[in-house]
């Protein structure tokens, strides 16, 4: 069974900032069954999951985006034997997001994370070779 994830790109609140490109400081994931919504927060001091109060009809990913201003990709990943082990690298929400989604390419801030995402949208092949089935940017 292919699970669809969001990957929520957002302001972050740590000293880096300043050094992150604009609205892209943190990054997270988002996903639902049929009964909730999800959410994958690592935060630097911890790894946050949580039951969310919104129930799966609810369109959340176009409330964040709309409302919220944060940028999303959508990913639906092919169910793959996860082999993607991160070796000697900072632990960063980034870091995370890749080896949940077993995301292996070379991206460290959430911005590059989003750019080498956004160029696979277009490239259906080199998707296949990341394990991703479908991808969406929402603009």
């Amino acid at each position: 069974m292919n699970q669809t994830y969001w990957i929520v790109f957002k302001k972050g609140a740590g000293w880096y900032c300043p050094f992150m490109k604009q609205n892209f400081g943190h990054c997270l994931i988002l996903t639902q069954d049929e009964f909730n919504w999800y959410i994958c927060d690592p935060t630097r001091r911890k790894l946050e999951f949580k039951i969310l109060s919104y129930k799966p009809k609810y369109n959340l990913p176009n409330f964040l985006h709309k409302q919220e201003g944060h940028k999303l990709i959508k990913l639906t990943m092919l169910d793959t034997q996860h082999t993607y082990i991160p070796g000697f690298t900072f632990f960063s929400c980034v870091t995370i997001v890749k080896y949940i989604l077993n995301l292996k390419m070379v991206a460290f801030t959430p911005w590059q994370l989003y750019k080498k995402l956004s160029k696979l949208q277009s490239n259906l092949y080199k998707q296949i070779d990341y394990g991703i089935k479908s991808i969406a940017v929402l603009l």
